[in-house]
This record gives C-alpha cells, structure tokens and sequence, in this order.
C-alpha cells in the first residue's frame, strides 16, 4: 500500500511541475512531438511503479498462502511420541515377582494417521562415567531391521515392552548401574514425509524393589523415568512429495 502512496504522490509532483511552466513560452520553444514523448515517458513511468505495486502484492500474497499452507501441514501431520510410564511385576508360580516389564509405547499424538510405521528398541544396565557413553547411542538400522510397517491411527499405539530380570536388577543396584531403555521409531505422514525419533530414558528404582517381599504397589511408586540427554529427538528424513 505505501509504494501506491508514493507513486501517486509522484504523479502529483509530476503534474504541478508541469502546470507551473509558463505554457505560451514553452510551446514556442518545444515541438508536438516533445511533449507526446514527455508525455508518454510520464504515463511509461506510472504504469512501470503500478506494475511494480502489483507484483510486489502479488508475491507478498503467495508467501502468506505458503506460509499457511506450511502451518496447516505441520500442524495436520502425525506425532509420535513415546509413553513408558507403565509398568508391572511378572510373577512365578508362588506370585514372586520375578521380573519387571516396562511397556514402551509410541503413541500418535498428531492429527492424521502415521503411516508406514517400525519401531524396536533395547534395554541395558550401564555404569556412567567410565569412558563408555559412545555405547548409548542405539544402531537404528539394525534395531529396526527389515520390519514391515503399520498404519497407528491417531490417538492409538504401535506396542514394545523392556523386561528386566530381578536377579541381574539386584546385581545391577549393587554395581551401581542403571537401567537403560532405548527406543527408536520411524513413521511417515500423509503428506509423505519420513519421521525418525529416537528416546532414552532412565529408570530408577527404590530400594523396596531389593526387598523380597516387595508387591506391585511398591513397584510403580517406586518407580521413576528420567528422560536422557540429547538422544530424546526427532529428525525429518524425506522431504514431503505433496507439492
């Protein structure tokens, strides 16, 4: 709107300039043809800022429309996100808790189905500050393998788990190692663009869970998960083929 202000202020000053020559000592002086070009030269220069006006408008206009058209597409994809609150005692025979299964769940929290969707994962006891952090960065080719991909409708859930064994949780506690559980997931959106996450998360435990008699109760309240440092992400893979 202020490139139209100056050019018709322009063609103001262009007009009162012309109006204050003395008309009879110019047209003694310049021929017919010199004022059709001067002429011409003034209406050339307004349509040349008019033309200017409206593809500046015309440009400013379609990168408003990319930009909605971006933002309704992120915000219309799908997200999958990890959920591993929840977690149970597996028990023997005698209703001993003899391992602890963690679910690991990634969850379409987006607004349009995922599609194509493999995820796996790992779990581990590790000891931190000996050197071996290059050891918590998962090997997504390999964890994924040649899996064949689903569809997770919004709202639902593409299911793993994490089992530790009670024996080797007690053994763990008392070398001061923690649990580790690593999970990748990889998922396109119906715009055809390829998603990677990948999530790390600690778990801690109280010491009740050493305690023989310890039930299922004790165990989810004293169980914490602590995400981990930079390996909680997400990576776009592939460019969106939907032009």
């Amino acid at each position: 709107m202020h490139w139209f202000i100056i050019a018709f202020i322009a063609l103001i000053l262009l007009v009162a300039a012309f109006f204050s020559v003395d008309l009879g000592k110019l047209a003694a002086t310049v021929s017919l043809a010199t004022w059709l070009s001067a002429f011409a030269a003034i209406v050339s220069a307004v349509a040349a800022l008019v033309a200017a006006i409206l593809v500046r408008k015309t440009l400013s206009e379609t990168q408003a429309a990319n930009q909605l058209i971006r933002e309704q597409t992120m915000h219309n994809r799908a997200y999958m996100t990890i959920d591993v609150t929840e977690i149970a005692g597996v028990t023997d025979n005698d209703g001993n808790i003899v391992s602890v299964m963690i679910r690991v769940n990634w969850k379409n929290t987006g607004f349009s189905p995922a599609l194509d969707v493999v995820s796996g994962g790992t779990c581990f006891f590790f000891k931190f500050g000996e050197g071996n952090d290059h050891l918590l960065e998962l090997d997504v080719d390999e964890t994924l393998g040649n899996g064949t991909g689903s569809v997770v409708a919004v709202g639902n859930r593409s299911m793993g788990r994490a089992q530790f064994n009670m024996t080797d949780i007690a053994q763990a506690i008392q070398q001061q190692e923690k649990p580790i559980i690593m999970s990748v997931c990889r998922y396109s959106d119906i715009y055809g663009r390829r998603y990677q996450a990948t999530f790390t998360t600690l778990v801690n435990w109280s010491d009740s869970i050493l305690d023989p008699a310890f039930t299922e109760q004790i165990l989810q309240k004293g169980t914490e998960f602590v995400p981990f440092g930079p390996n909680n992400r997400e990576v776009q893979l592939t460019e969106s083929v939907v032009r």
